[in-house]
């Protein structure tokens, strides 16, 4: 987590620094459907699954610059916790049961977001692209319960797993609502370079946000 600490620290000062050419400053709160597009290994069934789509979180802060304030930069924190399990019988020297295995993926990510607006600032709607670089923390953890004859034995463990470079791209359309408030809709396709699972870590969210302009 301490690299996250750092490259927000200096994300946040590159954004502090473009700030004094803005036009306006904002916060933006951000709720989102995010599905991942990895298989996980749940080691104690033995067995690969698809993490499920799930509910994430975040709030991005930075400002606007540019005469039609065409161009926008950030700093964001999102975070989503996603899910996979399976139930499956199983027959060890003649004794049968089943076996419930499940593993919780946690994810944080830290980004440092540029946009380019379409339009005029006084448009009531405008479209945008733009690219983000940053970095996310991974905590995984799996539990595994067997029941067999009536007896019930259940296993856990935990994983951690640093993403050092994150890299997405969003786009997506801003829609005035009054003069200082827009609503945000688009769509975010995030990679990550993980340590564990020996893969990457992609990711596909549809997102809304309400930008509060000051």
């Amino acid at each position: 987590m301490k690299s996250n600490i750092k490259f927000a620290a200096i994300a946040a000062f590159l954004a502090i620094g473009v700030s004094a050419y803005a036009q306006e400053g904002f916060v933006r709160p951000e709720i989102s459907y995010v599905k991942f597009s990895n298989s996980v290994p749940l080691g104690l069934s033995g067995s690969e699954q698809s993490l499920k789509g799930t509910i994430g979180y975040g709030v991005a802060g930075g400002a606007f610059f540019g005469d039609q304030n065409e161009q926008e930069v950030s700093v964001s924190i999102t975070m989503a916790d996603a899910k996979a399990s399976i139930t499956e019988p199983f027959l060890i020297e003649g004794i049968s049961g089943t076996i419930s295995d499940s593993i919780k993926v946690k994810t944080t990510t830290i980004l440092l977001n540029y946009r380019y607006y379409t339009g005029a600032k006084a448009d009531s709607a405008r479209f945008y692209i733009g690219p983000s670089i940053g970095s996310s923390h991974l905590q995984a953890s799996e539990s595994a319960t067997g029941t067999a004859d009536g007896i019930t034995d259940t296993e856990s463990g935990d994983i951690g797993s640093k993403n050092p470079w994150t890299f997405a791209i969003s786009v997506g359309c801003a829609i005035k609502l009054a003069e200082k408030i827009d609503l945000d809709v688009g769509y975010r396709y995030t990679y990550g370079l993980t340590k564990s699972w020996d893969e990457h870590l992609e990711s596909n969210a549809l997102y809304a946000g309400v930008s509060f302009k000051f």
